[in-house]
């Protein structure tokens, strides 16, 4: 691959200045080769651990380095970008108890559009249609609120959902610190609606927003709100939040290898799992036995476990699961496996498996886009090639 054209190789020349390339892979744990392989594009970057401590050695955060332009031929990618940025304007214009200066439509017409995204845009991973309808939504929810009356509480329960999914769309599609501010505003809403279950998934999003899996901050503090919600595991709720937060500690200890530490969080995530549904429904979390084998891959690609993967997978029915979130399970097995050059063929067909069935959710995720720019580097002049070669140019990944 020619330099000029990779991009994250490129960034991370820049960002090292005129700092020794010896010093830099020192402080990031890797060999100086390592480093010069990965700045000239014949390498790349599939895990958080690297990506931290590279962005740790060079004093920059994590998404300075992976972050990509959206390929400026998908039309789709680019209006989601596009909605986006009234969502960030929403998340700037509004706060909670504060007066919006408009009339709020009527309870029936936003519940039915709180449905329409909960059930439908969401779990589909449509965010240009998701991203379309939140600005007014999140400022009416406000105003209802405001208003009191019996529709006070439920307000403030589609506000929670409206933030989860503003944290998630604009940490894929917006500026820096808007996904962060996102959980802040579900904090305040957490804090108004009072019990343990929205104290756990706001201490959630904040985790989700921080993007900081190798941070030991995040490990620490979601595990301190997990072990303050262990008196109300009576709560299925309670319960659900409770093993999710798990579930981002061992995300957490996977990136840092920390791997007793990820065992011993996976292990309480399962516990509890076994005693609830396969899916759960509280906060769009999904929280069950199934969610955790998604969750098992994601860890054994964090982990370039591929070998593993490959196991895991055949224990995994994601088909109850929503669209977004078998995804998200096919693009970690094609993550992990595209660091084993025998299992090419098969990470192909599963990243593009996961790319077909989300296409928004997956093309611009930093992860599938560099699981893809390894597999290009491979590839030849078959037809095998000519696939990763397609999914490259959808990527927005040169070729």
């Amino acid at each position: 691959m020619d330099p000029e054209d990779n991009v994250i190789g490129a960034r991370l020349r820049v960002l090292r200045g005129r700092k020794p390339l010896a010093v830099i892979a020192g402080q990031a744990g890797i060999t100086p080769s390592h480093l010069s392989m990965l700045e000239r594009g014949q390498r790349h970057l599939l895990n958080r651990r690297l990506i931290g401590a590279l962005a740790d050695a060079l004093r920059v955060a994590p998404s300075e380095i992976v972050s990509l332009p959206l390929p400026p031929n998908d039309s789709v990618l680019n209006e989601a970008k596009a909605n986006v940025a009234g969502v960030e304007n929403a998340l700037s214009d509004y706060r909670l108890g504060e007066p919006t200066g408009i009339t709020p439509r009527q309870w029936p017409e936003l519940a039915a559009e709180l449905e329409r995204l909960d059930q439908d845009f969401l779990p589909r991973a449509d965010y240009v249609s998701a991203a379309a309808i939140l600005p007014r939504l999140i400022a009416d929810l406000h105003s209802t609120y405001l208003a009191g009356g019996k529709h006070k509480r439920p307000a403030l329960m589609g506000l929670m959902q409206c933030y989860h999914a503003a944290a998630y769309m604009t940490t894929v599609f917006g500026g820096p610190g808007f996904s962060q501010l996102a959980a802040m505003h579900a904090q305040s809403v957490a804090d108004a609606l009072s019990g343990p279950e929205w104290d756990g998934l706001a201490a959630f999003f904040r985790a989700q927003a921080s993007g900081g899996a190798v941070r030991p901050e995040r490990l620490s503090q979601s595990l301190r709100v997990a072990n303050s919600l262990q008196g109300e595991l009576d709560s299925s709720n309670v319960a659900q939040v409770y093993g999710m937060l798990h579930l981002d500690c061992a995300l957490s200890a996977a990136a840092q290898r920390r791997e007793d530490d990820m065992q011993a969080s996976l292990a309480e995530a399962e516990d509890v799992a076994a005693r609830l549904p396969d899916v759960g429904t509280f906060g769009r979390l999904s929280f069950g036995r199934i969610n955790i084998g998604i969750w098992r891959a994601s860890l054994a690609a964090e982990l370039g476990q591929g070998g593993k993967v490959v196991e895991i997978a055949r224990n995994v029915h994601v088909d109850p699961m929503p669209v977004n979130r078998q995804a998200t399970f096919y693009a970690a097995i094609g993550r992990a496996l595209a660091t084993e050059r025998r299992m090419t063929d098969k990470a192909i067909l599963a990243l593009h498996r996961a790319e077909k069935i989300a296409p928004q959710r997956i093309r611009p995720n930093g992860g599938y886009r560099a699981a893809v720019a390894e597999l290009v580097t491979r590839s030849k002049q078959d037809a095998l090639g000519r696939e990763i070669r397609g999914m490259a140019h959808r990527a927005g990944v040169p070729v």
